[in-house]
């Protein structure tokens, strides 16, 4: 038994949502400095006699991002797959708030579909890995070329890392 729930009307940044899932997935795109546009234009889908009108264009991204309650029925999916055709971008399917290490889906305009994770930025490791290095960095110049600074170094090196790849997204 599937259950209908009724989306919330929500106002943020003086844009009217449909829904407050959209509107919170507009504050992560400004948390990350992504630039959005919401609902900015209607397409007609020929293939499904069908019109379309994307939740965001991403235009620095150059992807349209759709923002599902749950996951996304094959006719939305056809319809997601459709626009990408037309327009020539990806478009992203975003299901629910957003959140730590969520997982996504889009479709190229190809129709390969590909399923992405989102993670939380680590500013924390980021710091940690300065230090790091900053204390390497320092031992090797007061002239200790023992393996003690070359392993902090290394350290400093895999906790920046970790730190980026948390980062994307």
């Amino acid at each position: 038994m599937s259950i209908k729930v009724q989306a919330i009307r929500t106002l943020y940044e003086g844009t009217c949502f449909r829904s407050q899932t959209e509107a919170a997935w507009a504050c992560w795109f400004d948390h990350r400095g992504i630039a959005w546009e919401y609902e900015p234009q209607c397409y007609y889908l020929r293939r499904l006699s069908a019109g379309y009108l994307p939740d965001f264009r991403l235009p620095d991204l150059r992807l349209w991002a759709e923002v599902k309650g749950q996951p996304p029925t094959e006719f939305e999916q056809d319809k997601a797959r459709e626009l990408a055709a037309l327009t020539g971008r990806p478009v992203v399917i975003l299901v629910d708030h957003p959140r730590e290490s969520q997982f996504y889906r889009m479709v190229r305009p190809s129709g390969r579909w590909t399923t992405y994770r989102f993670s939380r930025p680590r500013p924390g490791l980021q710091l940690a890995a300065l230090a790091l290095a900053t204390i390497g960095l320092t031992a090797l110049l007061l002239g200790h070329w023992g393996p003690i600074p070359w392993l902090v170094l290394a350290f400093a090196a895999l906790a920046w890392a970790m730190a980026r790849r948390g980062n994307r997204g």
